[in-house]
């Protein structure tokens, strides 16, 4: 079995204002821009959580550490968070975004979708910068 990821940069003030920036300029009815939002809006709301408390575990790649959501943080987000078929199609919808010509809002994209995937399961987001 092979392990590991796309680590999405960590959050920020600054990286949720450029990724919205990104959003706010696609077509209003755009599948893209749907997505991305939905997304955004999910990592905004676990922004405002406090971070979980254990230790976790070791990831199955050697790299960094695996923490589950406290409760109440997974129960808070329980609302904003996509489930996995949508997040699978948000995957394939980005996936054609072109990398040549739009990487800044592919990339934004694809980080955005990380966050998403560790949120649907329940765990703090591990990101670059916890590697």
């Amino acid at each position: 079995m092979q392990y590991g990821g796309s680590f999405a940069p960590p959050l920020t003030e600054e990286k949720l204002a450029e990724y919205q920036s990104l959003i706010s300029v696609l077509d209003t009815h755009s599948p893209i821009r749907h997505a991305m939002q939905s997304l955004m809006d999910c990592c905004v709301a676990w922004w405002s959580q406090p971070e979980s408390t254990g230790d976790g575990r070791p990831h199955p790649s050697g790299q960094g550490v695996i923490i589950n959501l406290d409760k109440p943080i997974a129960e808070a987000l329980w609302d904003a968070t996509p489930w996995d078929h949508e997040l699978k199609a948000y995957g394939e919808l980005f996936d054609k975004i072109d990398p040549r010509t739009e990487k800044p809002l592919r990339d934004a994209a694809h980080h955005l979708l990380w966050h998403g995937w560790e949120l649907f399961h329940d765990r703090e987001p591990m990101t670059a910068d916890k590697l």
